[in-house]
């Protein structure tokens, strides 16, 4: 998503959803269906498989794709359609999947919630899905709970959709600067003014680069000229990466000590690396030599 998103639920929701959450079951993978259309995210590009690839020859697969079944020997592909693709390019017969029960609606919901906590979709792509369930009849307290927003957010993204001209909302689709914010304040405009303010915007964002580039390569001449004007260059400072609060530690220790339904060298990984977080702990050996 191109924006921070306004949440309404926080790491214990999350939380109590894992802990609580189906066992995992070991599957062949043929078993599965992959239908890209329950994704309501774009498919992804050859060069995210490739990046995925690379990144999972070398790291475990902590979080399993989700399947429904649908009968004897037959699955649907629910969430994780990049995780379930790097399982067949690896070459992969079997794999581990969350088997969740649950209807058409449920289903797509559980989609939409995932990428959204992991800040996949596009602004485009959010709205579309959002305005779909809502259509089907799905109310907003369900949408709310399934991806954590306010409901002033939920309402933006769907007066978008109910507002948008549709050359503005093609524009939308396709232009990835144009996000959930800029989209809500051009449809505050009368529909037949909205292409006009839309070109007026990137016209001043297309001036605001040529300014900020020129500032940028003044900053730069200043640091190489030396003297009284390259010592009034204020570099920006230095900020420290801040670690979680011990109470968010403490409550992810409290549920991964319960999850007896997890792979279990993951889940003594995760325990022995929140440990270290809170005690002190020596980390295994395998884990503190992985990387630091």
């Amino acid at each position: 998503m191109d924006e921070t998103v306004e949440e309404v639920g926080g790491p214990s929701c999350v939380a109590e959803d894992f802990a609580t959450g189906p066992a995992l079951e070991e599957l062949p993978l043929a078993w599965v269906e992959a239908d890209p259309s329950w994704n309501c995210r774009a498919p992804y590009v050859e060069a995210e498989v490739q990046r995925a690839v690379e990144r999972y020859r070398h790291e475990p697969m902590l979080h399993p794709p989700s399947v429904v079944r649908l009968g004897e020997r037959r699955f649907q592909l629910v969430t994780g359609f990049l995780r379930f693709e790097v399982m067949r390019r690896l070459g992969d017969e079997l794999g581990w999947f969350r088997v969740v029960e649950g209807d058409e609606e449920d289903r797509l919901l559980w989609n939409l919630g995932e990428n959204t906590a992991r800040r996949d979709l596009t602004g485009y792509e959010l709205v579309e899905r959002v305005w779909m369930l809502h259509s089907r009849g799905v109310s907003k307290p369900r949408l709310l709970r399934a991806c954590g927003f306010k409901i002033r957010y939920l309402n933006r993204l769907l007066f978008i959709r109910r507002r948008a001209h549709p050359e503005l909302y093609e524009a939308f689709r396709t232009n990835p600067s144009l996000s959930v914010a800029r989209m809500a304040r051009l449809c505050t405009h009368e529909p037949a003014e909205q292409v006009e303010e839309y070109r007026k915007s990137e016209a001043w964002l297309a001036r605001a680069a040529e300014v900020e580039q020129g500032y940028a390569e003044r900053l730069e001449d200043a640091e190489g000229a030396g003297g009284e004007e390259g010592a009034e260059v204020r570099r920006p400072k230095r900020r420290r990466r801040r670690l979680p609060s011990r109470d968010h530690v403490r409550r992810l220790l409290a549920v991964h000590e319960k999850c007896s339904h997890l792979d279990p060298n993951y889940r003594r990984g995760v325990v022995a690396s929140l440990r270290h977080l809170l005690y002190g702990e020596p980390l295994p050996e395998r884990a503190s030599a992985s990387g630091d």
